[in-house]
């Protein structure tokens, strides 16, 4: 399964503190040297970096540097649920064929369009 860069360099930020090669308050190196090391544009690891400060496994201090956060949300991430797999293997069935339904009788003019919000043509 292809993973996009920034997703890479999260997935190895977090694989690091996990096993203790990051630890809690350590900072990480900069923007341009990460950058250099998964060899990918600046605003990759940008991307990557803020994803990861918002989930609250790093934070930044003293002029932009980013330290590994002290707090231990980053435990429970690898905990997340995969909701795509979780759905996929759900006994409930696939829905898209009603919902394919609904979008072709939204056109008939004897249908009273309740789910769109909108008025009927012949109202505006």
């Amino acid at each position: 399964m292809f993973k996009t860069k920034y997703k890479q360099i999260i997935d190895d930020i977090i694989s690091q503190i996990d096993s203790g090669d990051l630890e809690q308050g350590m900072q990480l190196p900069s923007q341009r040297d990460m950058a250099s090391l998964y060899q990918v544009n600046r605003s990759t690891v940008i991307q990557a970096l803020d994803i990861l400060k918002s989930q609250g496994i790093i934070e930044g201090r003293e002029k932009q540097r980013l330290y590994v956060s002290g707090n231990t949300w980053h435990t429970y991430i690898k905990n997340n649920i995969n909701w795509q797999n979780y759905i996929s293997h759900s006994t409930t069935k696939n829905n898209q064929y009603f919902v394919q339904q609904i979008n072709k009788l939204e056109f008939h003019t004897n249908m009273i369009r309740l789910g769109t919000g909108e008025l009927a043509p012949d109202l505006i």
